[in-house]
């Protein structure tokens, strides 16, 4: 049994989580009111927001990547908190922040259930 185990077991150089830049949590809004989960790194958030889209960043958090799967809803609620206070603090000065604000508060009162199924979350 031993003898067939070593023979499963994968040669070469193993799999480390050296990450030496944590990635930043961020929220993605949109002029609709849809709201996108974002996990990159800082220097790259602005490939991920268009021109009309609304970027806010989790403040004092990083992550490693990848994300555990058993971990991807609690990012989820994480990042919808932060959203949520950002808009406790009122309405933002941009035309399209406050437009993509406002819709947001509709959809949320609007879609009040939650799902923590991975399969209803994610998207493919």
């Amino acid at each position: 049994m031993r003898q067939v185990l070593s023979r499963i077991q994968p040669s070469g150089p193993s799999i480390k989580n050296d990450d030496a830049w944590p990635s930043i949590l961020a929220a993605i809004l949109d002029t609709y009111g849809g709201l996108r989960f974002i996990v990159t790194q800082a220097d790259s958030l602005a490939d991920h927001v268009r021109y009309d889209e609304t970027a806010i960043v989790i403040p004092h958090l990083t992550v490693r990547e990848p994300i555990a799967w058993r971990d991807i809803p609690f990012v989820i609620a994480r990042i919808q908190l932060a959203v949520d206070e950002w808009l406790e603090r009122g309405l933002p000065n941009e035309a399209h922040a406050r437009e993509a604000a406002i819709m947001y508060a509709l959809r949320r009162k609007e879609l009040t259930q939650r799902s923590l199924d991975l399969s209803a979350i994610v998207e493919t």
